[in-house]
């Protein structure tokens, strides 16, 4: 684990919707790349401003969606290779207000990672 994180994290490549706050349309077609019970990072079509409130929504392995507001911490611009590719955003993000059940199922999740 990375000495500047609290939590361990797991790569991921699950989709995310996420909706600016007081926002009235979800943003579809990104995903987050790694998660951990504190936050995930997520690779976005537009840049998220530092601060910024978003509601995500996303689903690990199994039926269930988690949906939940998170706080952007970082946001920085992946430039392609190729001219004619619109720019892709990674951003970090902590969960703000998470309900304690899908804490613990993205907890249960980041720890199976260690033995499989």
């Amino acid at each position: 684990m990375d000495g500047n994180r609290k939590f361990s994290r797991r790569g991921v490549s699950v989709p995310v919707r996420w909706c600016r706050k007081g926002g009235e349309r979800f943003i579809i077609g990104d995903y987050a790349r790694d998660i951990s019970k504190g936050g995930m990072c997520v690779l976005v079509s537009e840049p998220l401003e530092k601060g910024a409130q978003i509601l995500v929504e996303f689903s690990l392995p199994g039926p269930r969606f988690i949906l939940t507001t998170v706080r952007v911490i970082r946001c920085e611009e992946i430039r392609s290779s190729e001219q004619d590719k619109p720019s892709t955003y990674e951003a970090g993000v902590e969960f703000v207000s998470i309900q304690d059940e899908d804490g613990s199922e993205i907890e249960k999740f980041v720890f199976e990672s260690f033995f499989t």
